[in-house]
């Protein structure tokens, strides 16, 4: 009675694990997208309106990852590593298209109030614009090698008897 107990609840915890990962999963590839759009000039006219979704988006991300953490660790410590390494770089991402979008909106001001930017102000926006693409691309490339490693075990964690 007591393993059919301890079953049913290790049961219970692998499907929440796995209804956690896939948040987190979702959450990442939002926030990326997200920023991706940005970085291309395709994001909204206000900065600040981006910045809170995306802020907002990564609360509830890292909530995910929070919460997953400690199962993944003893189910595949090499993964929770990769996962908390994609967290990072999440945030990396969301700090330089913060820093991108704030050059952009000084940029504007400038050419607002002056007619043209100055040298220094369009060298500091593409410096700002280069970092964050970089932060996008590793971020796109690390989760793309992880995200079919998180699937597989959210099928199985899902799936758990």
């Amino acid at each position: 009675m007591l393993a059919d107990w301890l079953s049913s609840r290790r049961r219970r915890a692998r499907r929440q694990a796995a209804a956690d990962l896939a948040e987190w999963l979702d959450g990442i590839q939002h926030i990326l997208q997200d920023c991706t759009l940005a970085l291309a000039g395709q994001a909204p006219h206000d900065s600040g309106i981006l910045l809170d979704a995306i802020d907002r988006a990564l609360m509830r991300f890292n909530q995910s990852a929070s919460e997953v953490q400690s199962p993944l660790r003893r189910a595949d410590p090499e993964l929770a590593s990769r996962l908390r390494h994609c967290t990072d770089l999440a945030y990396s991402l969301r700090n330089h298209t913060r820093t991108y979008l704030l050059r952009a909106a000084d940029v504007l001001a400038l050419e607002r109030h002056r007619g043209l930017p100055s040298p220094r102000a369009a060298h500091a926006l593409h410096q700002a614009h280069q970092q964050a693409a970089e932060a996008a691309a590793a971020l796109r490339g690390d989760l793309a090698r992880l995200a079919s490693d998180l699937q597989r075990l959210i099928a199985e964690w899902s799936e758990t008897q």
